[in-house]
């Protein structure tokens, strides 16, 4: 275990990743990650637009993993307290000139056609596109399946300086693993 804790580290090291939690995320955590990462790319000379964008985006994929997480930290909650914890990975690095934000965790099934229609489509769009579906979905009713206003993957793809990538491993018949990554 300890060898591997430092291959872990190495490898992370060759990817350019920086910053790294996995496991049950909640809000707070998100602020602690979020505060970190904003340290170490003023440290690096980052402008204030960078930051903010991918401050935005650690927001974004914190939330989508707290929400719709297959997989949740609080089902053996014997004290049946009101957790807000999704179970997944974000890690956060930098590729050349740009940042980078990776998010994964199960989810259900059922989910992967439409989420993958949505990202193909906002990956089709172009900047002005995406301003246009971002304001067009706030005036609008959300998805009954969403537990926000459905302007995440709209807002993290505008952020972004390149169509966000995602994968999609099923994983058995009831889940599978979802990947995005978004740069900056």
């Amino acid at each position: 275990m300890l060898t591997n804790l430092y291959q872990i580290n190495q490898s992370f090291d060759c990817q350019g990743i920086f910053l790294n939690l996995s496991g049950p995320l909640s809000q707070n955590l998100m602020v602690e990650m979020g505060g970190l990462m904003k340290t170490k790319m003023k440290l690096e000379g980052s402008d204030s637009a960078t930051i903010r964008k991918a401050f935005s985006v650690l927001v974004e994929l914190n939330h989508n993993i707290i929400h719709y997480s297959a997989e949740k930290d609080d089902e053996n909650n014997e004290n049946k307290i009101n957790c807000q914890y999704g179970c997944g990975i974000i890690s956060v690095g930098k590729e050349g000139n740009h940042y980078f934000l990776l998010s994964g965790n199960l989810i259900d099934n059922h989910r992967v056609k439409k989420l993958r229609t949505h990202l193909l489509m906002l990956s089709k769009m172009s900047k002005e596109e995406l301003k246009t579906e971002y304001h067009n979905q706030r005036k609008s009713n959300p998805d009954k399946d969403s537990k926000g206003a459905g302007l995440g993957l709209i807002e993290m793809s505008r952020n972004a300086c390149r169509p966000l990538e995602f994968k999609f491993d099923r994983i058995d018949d009831k889940h599978t693993f979802f990947t995005l990554k978004t740069v900056i």
